[in-house]
């Protein structure tokens, strides 16, 4: 039934850059992610020290997922990575079920819903707050966007990939424009202000337990402790990057493509990111901006009036749907690999009639949002509650597809590895220690949602083994 799908070979490295820039930059830039950086290191370097480690840590990760896709160039990222590099260790392993099982369940569905809902509060900001004080209609329309929002985008999905190609392009490209007409504006109003570029090296204070304490001197165990809690805001901004690889198979020449895609998007976004937090410490100073939960909108207000926040929400609404859009393409790829490999879930390989598009497994995906979506009642504040529930399980998979590169590696010879990561063993072996502190960072930040989510992920252990004999059927 797979070969039903049509796997048009249309999209080149832009079209790759454009699909991780859309899913990459949606809204975390522009909200409570810098402010949580800043207030662990509130100095000018110390905040540009920290994104540009992110930056590089992106990079190291995308890079090994780039060596995978090189290796394998079919649809289905990380689980066909998972599924083929632990199957040279024990070939009845669950793990590339668990991460299908997570993804569809879990991570996938909690990431969309998150999306959808900021997306609606901006569209509530821009009918003025109709709803005033009515908390049932309000919560309805959050709920109907919501799902309005995730349903458009399935449908674009399953129209084909040139729509979506072209869907997302096109956002892609308006938000990173919209962000740099920002940062023109926040230049030009800062040009008088490089007073509040201070303190410009070192840390005079630094945040714990809800209060800022000073510091004294050079004390490196604190610079190091700081940097690290700091990356864990970071890297959830540079999330994204590993979404390419899921539509290797529709890439033309995966093995140059994808990882010049990913390098040219990611730098493109770092500096984006970079400019960015320069344009706020320049305006609120590092200090500000580490008490500041929405830097770009109390910006905006700042220079256009009540305007600006009708700008700002317009904004994200385009970056949430860049988002959105890159999530609900990527994710039915993946979601039809697995079904193909496991009987049991052999009706998402349905497609549909004219479009030769997997409409089952897009509209299963859709589902499985919309029941979160009403689990949660598209409230604002269970946005973090989505986002933390997934942290750990989203860390933990990463660290195993880095496994993977380290397994082929070890069992492949050179000329069966089209693209090499660069640097190694040491990209992937940093990446991995990333993996291991963002885990152990998950469950300093929320041990009890952070252990909820592996224990989901845990029940796909049983499912997997009841049907691993449709599994066997199936192969041999």
């Amino acid at each position: 039934m797979n070969s039903d799908i049509k796997k048009e070979k249309t999209m080149g490295w832009f079209d790759c850059s454009a699909l991780i820039v859309g899913i990459m930059l949606g809204t975390g830039i522009f909200v409570v992610f810098p402010k949580l950086a800043a207030a662990q290191n509130p100095s000018v370097f110390m905040i540009i020290l920290s994104w540009f480690m992110g930056a590089f840590i992106a990079w190291c990760g995308a890079m090994c997922f780039a060596e995978l896709a090189s290796i394998f160039p079919q649809n289905g990222g990380d689980y066909v990575y998972l599924r083929e590099g632990f199957k040279m260790i024990d070939r009845d392993t669950p793990v590339s079920f668990l991460f299908a099982w997570a993804q569809i369940f879990i991570i996938r569905p909690a990431s969309l819903v998150s999306l959808a809902i900021v997306l609606a509060m901006n569209c509530n900001i821009l009918i003025r707050d109709f709803f005033g004080a009515s908390k049932s209609m309000l919560n309805l329309f959050l709920t109907l966007i919501s799902l309005g929002s995730i349903g458009i985008f399935t449908l674009i999905s399953m129209r084909g990939i040139t729509l979506s190609k072209w869907t997302q392009n096109i956002l892609s490209i308006l938000k990173m424009l919209c962000l740099s007409i920002l940062l023109i504006f926040g230049f030009i109003y800062g040009a008088g202000l490089i007073k509040n570029l201070k303190p410009l090296f070192f840390l005079s204070k630094t945040f714990e337990n809800g209060n800022f304490i000073p510091v004294e001197g050079f004390p490196l165990s604190v610079y190091v402790k700081h940097i690290w809690m700091s990356l864990i805001p970071i890297m959830w901004v540079f999330g994204g990057w590993n979404e390419a690889p899921y539509i290797a198979g529709e890439m033309k020449n995966p093995t140059i493509n994808i990882p010049k895609g990913l390098t040219l998007g990611i730098i493109s976004l770092s500096i984006l990111y970079l400019l960015t937090n320069l344009v706020y410490m320049l305006h609120l100073g590092p200090e500000g901006l580490a008490q500041c939960w929405t830097p770009a909108s109390d910006l905006m207000k700042i220079w256009f009036g009540p305007k600006g926040e009708i700008l700002m929400a317009s904004l994200i609404i385009i970056s949430s749907s860049g988002a959105i859009n890159g999530l609900i393409f990527t994710g039915g790829r993946m979601t039809i690999s697995f079904a193909d490999d496991f009987l049991p879930f052999r009706f998402l390989l349905r497609t549909h009639p004219r479009y030769h598009t997997p409409m089952a497994a897009l509209l299963f995906n859709a589902i499985m949002a919309f029941i979160i979506a009403f689990a949660v009642e598209c409230k604002a504040d269970s946005i973090d509650k989505l986002l933390t529930f997934t942290s750990g399980v989203v860390w933990i998979f990463f660290a195993m597809v880095v496994v993977a590169v380290l397994i082929f590696r070890k069992r492949l010879k050179n000329k069966d590895i089209p693209f090499k990561v660069p640097f190694y063993p040491f990209t992937p072996i940093l990446f991995l220690i990333m993996c291991m502190l963002m885990i152990w960072g998950a469950l300093e930040y929320d041990k009890a949602k952070t252990l909820w989510g592996i224990g989901v992920l845990v029940t796909g252990i049983p499912v997997y083994y009841l049907t691993s004999t449709s599994f066997k059927i199936q192969k041999d």
